[in-house]
Order: structure tokens, then C-alpha cells, then sequence
């Protein structure tokens, strides 16, 4: 057996995985769907064809978000960007948070900071949030969700958000598919630098960029890990979407997404 084949493994076993988690989640199934079903709502209201999806990478610090504001397009931020407010006047159209741990003690603040300061983006929440604290569903904002534990996405396979589907990676990951699934023609990665595990530190664009001297959280081996679960679920979405006729451009200054097609992001803004 060589290295190739034990990765492919790995996948074929998480992949798995996620199929036995469906069968396990059956008997919750009628809720989840009634709560999938809104997400048609985000397809009847797209209002552009493109979509740029920023990451919170260092790069992002030395973009001019402001310009995204007045080009007609629509924009996706993740996680942590709340932090990012006070810089730019960019008001995002979506604010994804999939990971299931905003729901707790640890990271609610960031959530309720984030719905506080964009009240009227469109939430895109993990399917978990209501499960793991039936609460979220009183805050003040739109909520969509979605659920990504059916399998994972190692083989290109129809993207639908009105339905459960296969896990897909990190944010990134997870934000493209999501935009796929809206149904964007054009999707614009900014901040997605894919490249924390090459830094002596842990970096974002909101708390120093590239400057930042903050100790990285998790372990080298860890995290190449799960990088290179990563990057195939970036192939993946690469072959979906050009089978689907949309195109995906990495703007990121530096990144390390080999997948996309590459271009310069000061082309972007004419």
C-alpha cells in the first residue's frame, strides 16, 4: 500500500462516516427538511450573478473592501469578519457561520456581535444550531441553514442546499458550495489564503495580518491533516462547477488553492 492509497482511504472512511451519521439523524429528518425548504427563498431573491466569497486570511487586510460595496455583486463572509467592521464599510449579503461551535459559550458573543452589527445579511448557519440550543431562533435576523453530513464531497455530485448533502471541508470550502448552490455564475475568492500551516503563527486579517504573533492553536500534523482533506474538496468543487458552466476565480494574493483559475484582483474592480 502506498501514501496514495492510504489518503484514499481516509477518504473513503470519513466518507462513510458521514453516511452512517445520515441513518443515525433519520428520525429528526422532517424538521431538517422544513428548515431546508426556506432556503429557496435565497435562490428566488439572488438579485446578481457573482458572488465573492472572503475568507479571513491576511490578504484580505490589504484589500479595499469598500469597493466591493458599489459593484454590483453580492458578498459572502465568514466566521469572525464582525471584527473587520470598523475598517470597512462592506455589508455583507450572506454571513456564513458553519461551524457548529458559534453555538457556544465560547464563540456566542462573536454571533451576537456579528447579528448586531448586520442585522439585515442573510445568517447561513449550520443545521445543528437549533439542535444543540433551540434559542438561536429567536435572534433578531434572517436564518438559513445548512446541513452537511450525508457522506463527503470526494466526488463531484449535485449541489442542492435545499437538501442535506455531504460535509464539505472548512468555511471556504463549505462557502463555495453554498454559492454554487444559490446559483452564482461567477464566484470571486478573496482572503482565502490556505497557507496557516507554513506560518510560525496563527494569522488573520483582523488581528495583525501577516504581522501577527499569536500562538497558533493547533498542531502542525493536525492541520496538514486536514489540509489535504481540504484541497480535494477544492478539486471537486473546481470540476463540479466547470461541468455546471461557473466560474471560480482565486483573487487571493498568494494563495495556495491550486484548483481555481488565478487572477489578478486589481482586474476585478474595473
Amino acid at each position: 500500500m502506498t501514501f496514495r492509497d492510504l489518503r484514499y482511504f481516509n477518504l473513503e472512511f470519513v466518507n462513510a462516516g458521514g453516511y452512517i451519521k445520515y441513518l443515525l439523524r433519520l428520525p429528526s429528518l422532517r424538521r431538517l427538511r422544513h428548515l431546508l425548504k426556506k432556503n429557496e427563498e435565497l435562490i428566488r431573491e439572488r438579485k446578481h450573478d457573482t458572488c465573492y466569497v472572503c475568507g479571513l486570511g491576511p490578504s484580505l487586510a490589504d484589500i479595499d473592501l469598500d469597493k466591493l460595496q458599489d459593484l454590483p455583486v453580492d458578498t459572502l463572509v465568514v466566521n469572525y469578519f464582525v471584527r473587520m467592521a470598523g475598517k470597512t464599510r462592506l455589508y455583507p449579503t450572506y454571513y456564513m457561520m458553519a461551524d457548529a461551535g458559534f453555538v457556544s459559550s465560547k464563540h456566542r458573543a462573536g454571533l451576537e456581535m456579528a447579528i448586531e452589527k448586520f442585522p439585515e445579511s442573510r445568517f447561513i448557519w449550520n443545521s445543528s444550531f437549533p439542535t444543540i440550543d433551540k434559542t438561536v431562533m429567536d435572534y433578531p435576523c434572517r436564518k438559513y441553514f445548512m446541513a452537511m453530513y450525508k457522506g463527503y464531497y470526494i466526488r463531484p455530485k449535485k449541489i442542492d442546499i435545499t437538501k442535506i448533502m455531504p460535509a464539505f471541508g472548512n468555511c471556504i470550502c463549505v462557502a463555495i458550495a453554498f454559492a454554487i448552490g444559490v446559483g452564482y455564475k461567477k464566484i470571486v475568492l478573496l482572503g482565502c489564503d490556505f497557507n496557516s500551516f507554513a506560518q510560525q503563527h496563527e494569522a488573520h486579517c483582523y488581528d495583525g495580518g501577516s504581522d501577527s504573533k499569536l500562538p497558533r492553536r493547533v498542531a502542525l500534523d493536525q492541520e496538514l491533516f486536514s489540509y489535504s482533506f481540504d484541497a480535494t474538496v477544492h478539486l471537486r468543487l473546481a470540476a463540479y462547477a466547470d461541468r455546471m458552466g461557473i466560474e471560480i476565480l482565486n483573487a487571493t494574493r498568494g494563495s495556495l488553492i491550486d484548483a481555481y483559475k488565478r487572477v489578478d484582483v486589481s482586474e476585478l474592480y474595473k
